[in-house]
């Protein structure tokens, strides 16, 4: 799922401490006795309007001066990229459903799998990276880091061959896609998951990944 990018608020509005509205009161002398004095920064094109909206503000009435104050409180608000609530639900769900498979399956980091296969090359990461080069394993980004779902591998800690070849069938695949599709049943499998299949009939796997592979709806877990 991409992220939504926030625009930046073209208002900034700053309270001035004491030191602050001293040091401005030497050169505006009718800030002098203010309680508090704030610095609006804007775009030109926004400095008349926001002028226009303060003084209206102050002798405005009391229902004019929500009306106003309502204005003012758009004009300095942040344009937010509010997202559908379809959206926010299917992200919420996508968020559940990346949890339980690192908990139901299993993940290792480059060390833990350097560890497993006895590697003794002083660099952790070099024998998960050759593979993820390699295309003989893919990684899913969680909490900033790069996991290995432990499905991939045999009980050495080496990838099992028919990953490789699903990889190839799903090239260019969301890494959370290619999860997705190993966890979920799949009707050439009879209605079960390829996870269940890897060990025991890896060419149906094979077959179901060549079928899947060619349907791009498939490509994006989101």
């Amino acid at each position: 799922m991409r992220k939504r990018k926030e625009q930046p608020n073209p208002v900034a509005v700053v309270e001035l401490d004491d030191i602050d509205r001293r040091a401005l009161s030497r050169r505006h002398p009718e800030l002098i006795g203010r309680g508090t004095v704030l610095v609006v920064a804007a775009p030109e094109d926004l400095r008349q309007p926001l002028v226009t909206l303060l003084q209206e503000l102050v002798t405005a009435g009391r229902i004019g001066r929500y009306r106003r104050m309502e204005r003012l409180v758009e004009m300095l608000s942040p344009k937010l990229d509010v997202p559908p609530p379809k959206l926010v639900d299917h992200a919420r769900n996508e968020a559940v459903f990346r949890q339980r498979v690192m908990r139901d399956f299993g993940a290792l980091r480059p060390a833990d799998l350097a560890e497993k296969t006895g590697s003794t090359a002083a660099n952790k990461s070099q024998l998960a990276y050759r593979w993820r080069r390699g295309n003989k394993i893919f990684a899913v980004p969680h909490s900033g880091a790069s996991w290995f779902l432990s499905f991939q591998f045999g009980e050495d800690g080496h990838p099992l061959p028919v990953v490789a070849d699903v990889l190839e069938a799903l090239q260019g695949w969301d890494p959370w896609a290619i999860a997705h599709w190993f966890v979920t049943a799949n009707g050439l499998l009879q209605d079960r998951p390829p996870v269940e299949f890897l060990d025991s009939d890896p060419d149906a796997v094979r077959q179901a990944a060549a079928r899947d592979g060619s349907d791009p709806k498939l490509a994006t877990a989101t």
